[in-house]
């Protein structure tokens, strides 16, 4: 397993449920710090061990330290855990940066969709753009209050320092509701020079992708961030069988699901389709999000960049890479 360590050299309190962590790289050659890329943190609470994925919100365009930033989330084992346990001078180690949520293009023109802490990728993006290209970016920003609101200060000194280039909107749930697709009218454009980037809870940005389609937006002008609930279409082979005749008994936060897979698809993928919201990012093989224990059974692995020999011989295996071998099998993102 490819580990990166980093010294924790800040915690920032940016809103009474959210922490940024600024960190300086411990190997003789840093990563590349890439804007819209994520850093899976390693974690381990007594027993357990589980990686997190959370985007890089500083621009080293900017010269800015490598800073991730978390908000807490109702049960959330790693973000609670990070908030309460990890502070300055501690020790932090990381997968290699990862994700693809960056412009294909980076002198067009951007639109940013973004919800709670969905922020935090897409202001490294407005940053390094604005010091680095002379394109034109809106943002519309939605929370459930004034009080919820990441970045708030910087988003607004950015805007003012930027005035030709850089536009914000700040939406709050409590004061208009949940925003629809009226609010979202006057941030399509019929040009094709436009890149749109959503980010944030999946039910926004369900609502977003599904206006912009309406709005007859290319497919292939909108980039989406998420890093649970969903997995890539391409996770299984094309011919998949459609017999779903091996049992998969799922642990996860105490409780116990048994799913049934084909042996041809991804374990990942099954789960999320029978409804049950295991850890998941990239759907790759390349963050570790979705780690688990092998705790019966038997899977066939295939080929990813996060275990290693050893780690497999511990009984760790990476449930979007995994496909079913045994008729039964148990796995736990509780270890």
């Amino acid at each position: 397993m490819n580990i990166l360590k980093f010294r924790v050299i800040n915690k920032i309190a940016e809103t009474k449920e959210s922490f940024s962590f600024v960190l300086k790289p411990l190997c003789e050659v840093p990563p590349e710090h890439v804007p819209g890329k994520y850093l899976p943190i390693k974690i381990r609470t007594g027993k357990s061990l589980l990686f997190r994925s959370y985007s890089l919100s500083s621009a080293a365009a900017a010269n800015e330290d490598f800073k991730i930033t978390v908000k807490r989330e109702n049960g959330g084992r790693g973000s609670n855990w990070l908030c309460d346990n990890v502070n300055v001078g501690d020790l932090v180690e990381t997968l290699p940066p990862a994700g693809e949520f960056y412009p294909q293009n980076w002198e067009r023109d951007f639109i940013f969709f973004a919800g709670g802490s969905g922020i935090t990728p897409v202001i490294s993006i407005i940053k390094t753009a604005l010091i680095k290209y002379n394109n034109r970016m809106k943002l519309f920003y939605a929370n459930s209050s004034k009080d919820s609101v990441i970045f708030r200060e910087e988003l607004k000194e950015l805007s003012l320092a930027h005035p030709e280039r850089f536009d914000i909107e700040f939406w709050s749930d409590d004061e208009k509701g949940i925003p629809t697709s009226s609010a979202f009218e006057q941030y399509v454009d019929d040009t094709s020079e436009v890149e749109y980037f959503l980010c944030g809870p999946a039910p926004f940005m369900g609502g977003v992708e599904n206006f912009l389609i309406e709005s007859k937006v290319p497919p292939g002008l909108i980039t989406k961030e998420s890093f649970a609930g969903s997995v890539s279409d391409d996770n299984g082979d094309k011919n998949e069988s459609k017999e779903k005749n091996f049992a998969v008994s799922v642990l996860l936060n105490g409780s116990r699901t048994e799913v049934m897979c084909s042996e041809d698809n991804f374990i990942l993928k099954e789960i999320i389709n029978a409804g049950v919201n295991v850890p998941n990012s990239c759907g790759a093989g390349n963050c570790g999000s979705c780690m688990c224990s092998l705790l019966s059974g038997d899977v066939v692995l295939e080929e990813n960049t996060v275990l290693d020999p050893s780690d497999e011989e511990d009984g760790w295996i990476l449930a979007c890479r995994s496909k079913p071998k045994s008729r039964f099998i148990e796995i736990s993102f509780d270890e």
